[in-house]
């Protein structure tokens, strides 16, 4: 159970510790904290849970046609700020990015007027699940998919940017979980 996510000004509060421990009267499984990628890589506070990860956005400064190998090199450059080499207690809660140009640099701002383009958003995906896999993570979630659209009537053309479903993104992640056992 998550017991906070992305709550940069409130990281560090003693009080955490009298929650983590009220959290798991209730709960009796792993609990966790979702670090926001803009302080995960700088900071230094420990979080009084099981399993600490985070919403990784990087921001990237590659072009659109980066390729798989540059955008998962930008991935690891970000991840050594904070450690290097393998690191299997971490989960990458949120891993997405929209399906649209000018992504890289900005992976956390959805639907900034531009076209659907879905190459960027597989290579994305992609780059993100090599470096998790190379680098022995706990695990990752993919970010979106979007409740009120009907799987059976996706379009990838229309439906929200930062959704994957029905667009190439989506079997890159069929791949990424078919090839890869995550640490348990």
């Amino acid at each position: 159970m998550v017991i906070g996510t992305e709550l940069n000004s409130l990281e560090g509060d003693p009080r955490w510790t009298d929650l983590a421990a009220y959290a798991r009267t209730l709960f009796s499984g792993e609990t966790g904290y979702a670090f926001n990628w803009d302080v995960f890589v700088h900071t230094t506070v420990r979080m009084p849970v099981d399993r600490v990860g985070v919403d990784a956005y990087p921001e990237l400064p590659l072009p659109d046609d980066a390729s798989v190998e540059e955008l998962a090199a930008g991935w690891n450059a970000w991840l050594d700020r904070r450690a290097r080499g393998t690191i299997p207690g971490l989960l990458l809660y949120e891993v997405g990015a929209p399906a649209q140009d000018g992504i890289y640099r900005h992976p956390a701002n959805p639907n900034n007027g531009g076209p659907v383009n879905e190459v960027v958003q597989q290579r994305w995906f992609t780059a993100a699940c090599r470096m998790a896999r190379e680098r022995a993570l706990a695990g990752l979630y993919w970010w979106r998919v979007d409740f009120h659209v009907d799987p059976s009537t996706v379009d990838p053309l229309r439906d929200r940017h930062e959704s994957f479903a029905g667009r190439a993104a989506e079997q890159t992640i069929r791949d990424c979980f078919s090839t890869w056992r995550a640490v348990r």
